[in-house]
């Protein structure tokens, strides 16, 4: 059970298993991420894995430079009332996602290849460590914390309802949505995946030499003939996937991205970033050494308004409208980059919007 009473202080959101609140502890102030798992919809083994996953990534990242490179777990109890399995672990200032969101374009050109380098390192590890795949890996399930004095990010993997690896020889499967004939461990998946979540989220700004960037690492070869993850391929006949049907895309044998592989798409973001190590291997140090000044960041209880570049408080009335908005943006919308494509005049775009409302 967990050690003393806490207070619900925040809501933090929602994924379709769980809900996610801060919670502060009555005596000593401390605060805490809770995971709260509705049991009507999952069963106890899957949810004892993913706490055996999650434990495994920390102990194996503890003594790395800037580890653990998932947040600390600390309890996990059941409450018998609510039925409910609630996990406790570290509190992280914030969501990738909302930080890609809030930048500029021009912002974007340096963000997205830095954090870009830094969680291709990290997978790199958790790969050769313990042939770690994530299976939903998107900037939703990327947290960190940022510092404004030299502009660095430290960044932690969270959400492993999904996640596999392989612990001295023992598989360890989270997630009971996947076949037994699933493979577990593809280098290139996961990287590969949250690179096609950027590139077609709409709701996050891009300069063309960026996406052109992205865009060439989404084309690879697929049964003798170039594929783009991104446009009508040999797999569904639709120019923009669902989250799960990326996931199928990417699981089949056929496909091989070896420009998403942990080391090549790192070493590519630090080329980009004009960052070299002398030793000529790029290592994490390198990677957050080059930090990104300048950019102003909202602590927890506040959000960035993309609009006015301004932090404003998350309980606030624009707070609220702002976390509605990315909550709606939060996967990419198949009808948002339809429409994206078909206006590319900004003012027949928002006549559309009038009309759909």
């Amino acid at each position: 059970m967990p050690s003393g009473r806490y207070n619900a202080d925040k809501f933090l959101g929602k994924g379709t298993y769980a809900k996610i609140l801060q919670a502060i502890h009555e005596t000593n102030n401390t605060v805490s991420t809770f995971k709260l798992i509705d049991m009507n919809t999952n069963s106890f083994q899957s949810v004892v894995r993913e706490c055996i996953v999650h434990i495994l990534l920390e102990t194996s990242s503890e003594k790395e430079p800037l580890g653990p490179y998932v947040p600390r777990f600390y309890e996990v109890a059941y409450d018998p009332i609510h039925n409910l399995m609630i996990l406790r672990s570290e509190r992280i200032q914030d969501i990738l996602y909302f930080r890609y969101k809030a930048s500029t374009a021009e912002e974007n050109d340096k963000i997205i290849p830095h954090t870009l380098a830094h969680i291709a390192h990290i997978f790199d590890f958790f790969y050769k460590k313990l042939k770690f795949n994530h299976r939903d890996c998107k900037p939703d399930n990327i947290l960190y914390n940022y510092s404004p004095s030299t502009g660095q990010f430290q960044i932690k993997i969270i959400d492993f309802t999904f996640s596999c690896l392989s612990w001295n020889g023992i598989p360890i499967n989270a997630g009971e949505w996947f076949s037994k004939s699933d493979t577990c461990y593809l280098p290139s998946r996961d990287l590969t995946q949250f690179i096609y979540w950027v590139y077609t989220n709409a709701s996050i700004p891009m300069t063309p030499q960026l996406r052109s960037i992205l865009a060439d690492i989404l084309t690879f070869p697929a049964e003798n003939r170039m594929c783009q993850m991104f446009a009508d391929c040999f797999a569904y006949g639709r120019y923009v996937r669902t989250w799960g049907e990326s996931y199928k895309f990417l699981n089949t044998s056929r496909i091989i991205n070896w420009k998403a592989y942990p080391e090549k798409l790192r070493d590519a973001m630090m080329r980009l970033l004009k960052i070299q190590d002398v030793k000529g291997v790029p290592t994490l140090t390198t990677i957050t050494k080059a930090g990104i000044p300048g950019l102003e960041h909202c602590v927890p209880e506040k959000v960035l308004n993309p609009i006015t570049r301004r932090c404003v408080l998350r309980d606030s009335v624009v707070g609220v409208q702002l976390l509605k908005l990315s909550k709606k943006y939060s996967t990419p919308s198949t009808q948002t980059l339809k429409l994206r494509r078909k206006y590319a005049n900004p003012k027949m775009e928002k006549k559309s919007r009038k009309n759909r409302k």
